[in-house]
This record gives C-alpha cells, structure tokens and sequence, in this order.
C-alpha cells in the first residue's frame, strides 16, 4: 500500500509525498509558479537507508541528477556521490570516521577538497581545518572548539 500526501501551501506551490510500504518517503512531487512538476524520488537499501535519489525536471525522460549512498560495516555513510544527466560526477563525497563514529575527514573526490576534524577525549569537536571554494578559488579555513567544563 503506498500513502500519498497533498500540501497546498498559500503560495501557488503544491506538494505530493508518496510513502513505500514501510512508511518511507519514496517520491516528492512540486510544482514551480509556472506549473512545471518537478519530481524527486528515494529508493532505500534491505536496512532502510536511503541508497539513491534521482531529480527529474519537467519534460525530462529521466534523471536529472542521481545521488548514490554506500555505507560501511557500522552502517555509517561512506560516500555520497552526485552524478549529473550525462553520468559524469558532480559531488563524490568520501568520509572518514574514528573509532567511535566521529566523522574525522570528508574529501570530496571531484574537487579535490579535504576537511579534517578533531575531537577531544568526550568526544567532542574541537577543530576542523580544509578548503572552502568559491568564484574566485580556493580558501584556506581552520577553526578552534573550546567548551566550558
């Protein structure tokens, strides 16, 4: 049995949510203000999580865009991978995670960025360094955490 939901906000949007059998959300429908639908659809691994997301546009055959998940053993996002219409990357993520599950660096393996974290012994962040991009190129960042204890 799948559920459908309408949203009709105030505005001219208008939003449809469908649920798959084990109650996860397996489409979003929306319309713009010039009535084109755009459609976002979830599909799910035999663990429940999410494994893939496909953006379609108005008048488009098929995907727009298709992000992919994998995880690891723990069950902890490993990579995050967007592809564009022609199948080329457009994101692929990479996370790194420490013994206890604190994500210690993500590289994006596309751009070639890295962002490093550091915890203390609670196992809270205490600084994260790497790469910003924007226009007008790369940007060096590194931040401190402090707490009160």
């Amino acid at each position: 049995m799948v559920c459908i939901y309408i949203i009709e906000l105030k505005t001219r949007y208008k939003s449809v949510y469908a649920y798959d059998d084990g109650g996860s959300l397996s489409q979003v429908e929306y319309r713009s203000d010039d009535n084109k639908a755009y459609r976002v659809g979830f599909t799910y691994d035999r663990c429940g999580r999410r494994n893939r997301v496909s953006r379609m546009a108005p008048g488009s055959a098929g995907a727009v865009t298709t992000t992919v998940y994998s995880y690891n053993t723990m069950h902890r996002l490993l990579t995050l991978r967007t592809n564009g219409s022609d199948g080329k990357a457009i994101s692929a993520r990479r996370y790194t995670y420490d013994n206890v599950g604190n994500i210690t660096q993500l590289r994006d393996i596309v751009t070639g960025m890295v962002h490093n974290y550091s915890y203390d012994g609670y196992y809270q962040l205490t600084g994260g360094s790497g790469q910003a991009s924007d226009n007008s190129g790369n940007a060096y960042y590194g931040i401190t955490v402090d707490y009160d204890r």
